[in-house]
């Protein structure tokens, strides 16, 4: 948790209103929190379609709190975790496509055949 906090301060400004922004139109009742049916709306706006018990997951995962509800505080660090977890994958898949043979690494030649 000091660890994401950290994270946290690191943020942009800039970024920080972005993220506040987009809370503040997910809570769409401004209560300071996003209920599992604003969540659910809120993804599906997005063409996300999770069901229930996939909302209820990702609740599980960001809700610290454990009140059912998502706040600001909750709702910035499941998106600084997010936002990393999106990073790594798409390295991943960088590097998968460059490992053409399977062999866990990229040689030279790898990565001349990647490109043709």
């Amino acid at each position: 948790m000091a660890a994401l906090d950290v994270l946290v301060n690191l943020l942009d400004k800039k970024d920080l209103k972005k993220l506040k922004k987009s809370f503040q139109q997910m809570d769409k009742d401004q209560t300071g929190f996003i209920t599992p049916e604003e969540l659910k709306e809120a993804l599906n706006l997005e063409h996300f379609d999770f069901n229930e018990e996939q909302i209820d997951s990702i609740l599980k995962q960001v809700d610290i709190e454990p009140n059912g509800k998502i706040n600001y505080e909750e709702f910035i660090e499941a998106t600084v975790v997010l936002e990393k977890f999106m990073i790594e994958e798409r390295m991943w898949i960088v590097f998968r496509h460059l490992d053409i043979d399977d062999t866990n690494t990229i040689k030279r030649e790898n990565i001349k055949e990647a490109m043709k």
